[in-house]
């Protein structure tokens, strides 16, 4: 949060109307969040928040899949064209 502090005025923040956070301390979360949620967050999770709709939901955030595993995708997808295919 510090460094976002050096980047951005706390005015500027507000105009962000949709926020993710991760565990911080209470003071940032609610700098953050206007809500100190975010310091009793677990490993794993994270808050979404929408400003305009006024919610604030937990959730997990996942990272992108492995190339491995998109290639393993794409020859499913390859694999099951080839048969529709053959069957016209």
């Amino acid at each position: 949060m510090t460094n976002l502090n050096r980047s951005l005025e706390r005015r500027v923040l507000r105009e962000l109307g949709m926020r993710v956070a991760f565990q911080m301390s209470a003071e940032d979360s609610a700098n953050l969040l206007d809500s100190p949620l975010a310091s009793k967050l677990g490993p794993y999770r994270a808050l979404f928040y929408d400003e305009e709709a006024g919610q604030l939901e937990k959730f997990r955030p996942y990272g992108p899949p492995s190339a491995g595993w998109l290639e393993w995708v794409r020859a499913q997808f390859a694999s099951q064209r080839l048969k529709e295919e053959q069957r016209k």
